[in-house]
């Protein structure tokens, strides 16, 4: 089906209009999903990245994550490139001592 217009395939409801030609949600839905977007960062990162997350803007949460990663480097974590002192590769290619049994 080829139309002349996109209007209307939106009018006769063929295809689903994009977001900007819906009409805006009300508020009280918007307040739900925040509500539920916060829950869900709480629940996944703790209050204080959630606080970070959804309360600062992009500028203040650059500066917040810099000194973060500061603090954690003078006292003693290692940052970036470096795998978890669990991690043991060398024990993932060795071959059994001996091969009794397979």
């Amino acid at each position: 089906m080829v139309a002349r217009r996109s209007s209307t395939l939106y009018i006769s409801s063929v295809v689903r209009a994009p977001l900007r030609l819906r009409p805006a949600w009300p508020k009280e839905k918007l307040a739900r999903i925040r509500e539920i977007e916060r829950d869900f960062h709480v629940r996944a990162f703790g209050e204080e990245l959630a606080r970070v997350n959804l309360d600062l803007t992009q500028e203040e949460r650059r500066r917040y994550l810099a000194w973060m990663r500061k603090t954690a480097r003078a006292h003693g974590v290692k940052i970036g490139g470096s795998k978890p002192p669990y991690v043991d590769d060398s024990s993932l290619y060795r071959l059994p001592k001996t091969t009794e049994g397979f």
